[in-house]
């Protein structure tokens, strides 16, 4: 085996197939932390499979030898990601060893028997498979993934979960506090079970080789029984799914109340690090935000429950009858930072129900954030 690449689209690629071996496990077995060199006509094929999940990214290459070769990924990415970006870099198989060169400089990186890999995962039967543009991808997968659990006594929850409602394809995150829920409108066909829930670690890979390639215009998502796969121009990444049934989201979703307020999402982005900025960080009391408005009155009032004469801040709002809801200001303020309209609308019934929030001119994303107990208002600031 002998080719030559440019080292920056090498180095990039390396660096994207090693996120896979960050890992504990990984990294103290061999065959698992390496990466899989395969010549294919003009190009070099970079292979990394933990047995959860495996990548595969492929990297325009001068090809004067063919063959296969398996090196440490780690090693060979921080050696890569030493050269020059417009650099070429060319690595021969040696026995043994690799030799990797780059203009008068030359090294050597032990080589490993490619038996000794790990199988790579292929989906057996396919249940269901989508087409989406690249940035449709990227939402599906990044928007909601905040909301995803990190309790690992509830697995299930902690990924995103993909199903087909109606003629669009949904993803769903929840903890069971807040929930976030994307669609994309005509991209049925994928799942109509709940059993195609995508692992947080996942998702956060995807995520990371879709918005890394620019060049991608088409994905591909497809699923079998136990295995979800994402291809693109350059990539193909395989994973297992969480062995679990999401639960039934929907019945958690309230209907509109017609008491809600709408009101401008940046400024309230500010207004809650403004209220943020005034709680006491060592009082778990203190790490809530009120939110009040009522009918005859434009405004939408931030406060902090329980000390009143804190803070009282104003924005202007569209409002419809009265409201009063406390909600934890960082689980709120992760909410806002995903709603990507100009505007946010909060609708709550006040009988301790999910808060819904949705972007008024975006149909088809939808938060809600469980409220918490409003303190007693007798409190007085320190």
């Amino acid at each position: 085996m002998k080719f030559t690449v440019t080292a920056g689209a090498f180095a990039n690629a390396l660096a994207l197939a090693t996120l896979l071996g960050d890992d504990r496990r990984v990294k103290k077995n061999q065959a698992l932390e390496a990466v899989h060199l395969t010549l294919d006509g003009a190009s070099v094929k970079i292979s990394a499979n933990v047995l959860d999940h495996a990548v595969e990214l492929t990297v325009s290459a001068v090809v004067e030898e063919g063959g296969t070769l398996a090196l440490s990924g780690a090693r060979l990415a921080a050696l890569a990601g030493g050269f020059p970006s417009k650099a070429e870099i060319t690595i021969q198989a040696d026995g043994p060893t690799a030799r990797v060169a780059c203009d008068r400089s030359h090294f050597r990186l032990p080589a490993m028997a490619v038996e000794n890999l790990p199988a790579r995962p292929t989906l057996a039967e396919e249940n269901g498979r989508v087409e989406l543009a690249r940035e449709e991808a990227i939402a599906l997968f990044a928007r909601p993934l905040f909301a995803a659990s990190a309790e690992q006594t509830r697995y299930y929850l902690c990924g995103v979960q993909l199903h087909d409602v109606d003629d669009g394809l949904v993803a769903v995150a929840t903890d069971g506090h807040r929930l976030a829920c994307v669609t994309i409108p005509g991209a049925a066909g994928l799942s109509a079970d709940h059993r195609v829930i995508v692992p947080t670690i996942a998702v956060k890979l995807i995520t990371r080789l879709l918005t890394d390639n620019k060049t991608i215009e088409i994905v591909r998502l497809a699923r079998s029984k136990t295995l979800f796969a994402v291809e693109g121009t350059g990539f193909r990444f395989v994973s297992k799914l969480i062995d679990g049934t999401y639960p039934d989201y929907r019945r958690l979703i309230p209907r509109p109340s017609g008491s809600f307020a709408i009101v401008d999402r940046r400024e309230l982005a500010r207004a809650l690090d403004r209220i943020a900025a005034v709680v006491d960080p060592q009082s778990e009391a203190m790490r809530l935000v009120g939110l009040r408005w009522s009918d005859g009155e434009s405004a939408l009032h931030l406060c902090i429950p329980g000390w009143p004469d804190l803070a009282d801040d104003v924005l202007d709002a569209e409002v419809a009858s009265t409201g009063k809801v406390a909600v934890q200001i960082l689980h709120l303020a992760e909410i806002v930072a995903e709603i990507e309209g100009e505007r946010i609308h909060i609708d709550t019934n006040g009988n301790g129900g999910p808060v819904l929030v949705t972007d008024p001119d975006d149909p088809d994303v939808l938060m809600l954030q469980m409220p918490c107990a409003w303190p007693f208002e007798n409190a007085t600031a320190a």
